[in-house]
């Protein structure tokens, strides 16, 4: 993993894509760290909660998978303390 640094703000680089736990980094949409899962939706779509590999809610599609971090109960109210942007591998 490579941890990038914009002064004090940091995105964490992983082999499939990057991780954000600062409040700094938004989407477009205004959502990131901080906001809830229903935040999330409302920008995004319904995502579906998974206890694979972690607890995380997900939103999929047929290049990227887009996971929020936020404990380990289906409720989306809760904020997001990590958000993960992965890119698939290819099909092969």
């Amino acid at each position: 993993m490579w941890v990038v640094a914009f002064g004090k703000h940091k995105i964490h680089k992983h082999w499939n894509g990057f991780s954000i736990t600062d409040a700094a980094f938004r989407t477009k949409e205004g959502v990131g760290v901080g906001s809830t899962v229903a935040d999330f939706d409302r920008a995004y779509g319904l995502s579906s909660f998974s206890e694979e590999e972690g607890c995380h809610w997900i939103f999929e599609n047929k290049t990227i998978i887009f996971a929020l971090e936020s404990g380990c109960v289906p409720d989306r109210q809760q904020k997001v303390h990590r958000v993960w942007v992965a890119t698939r591998a290819p099909r092969r």
